[in-house]
């Protein structure tokens, strides 16, 4: 993901050429991340760098 606004699943690039792919791809790694505390890094934010994902009532949050 580019940014933090990313994290929503359905927030994808414009150039993207399968965005209900990359909806799916999202749900599956961002479900991932979450159970897993993994820190995720954005490379094109500008505020933060890194961050943790949590879901919490069925959201996707960055936790710095």
């Amino acid at each position: 993901m580019p940014t933090v606004h990313h994290v929503t699943p359905t927030w994808i690039t414009a150039f993207d050429l399968y965005p209900l792919q990359s909806v799916d791809s999202k749900l599956h790694w961002l479900t991932a991340a979450a159970r897993g505390g993994w820190v995720c890094g954005f490379g094109h934010e500008t505020g933060v760098a890194f961050a943790a994902i949590r879901q919490r009532d069925g959201r996707f949050q960055v936790s710095v």
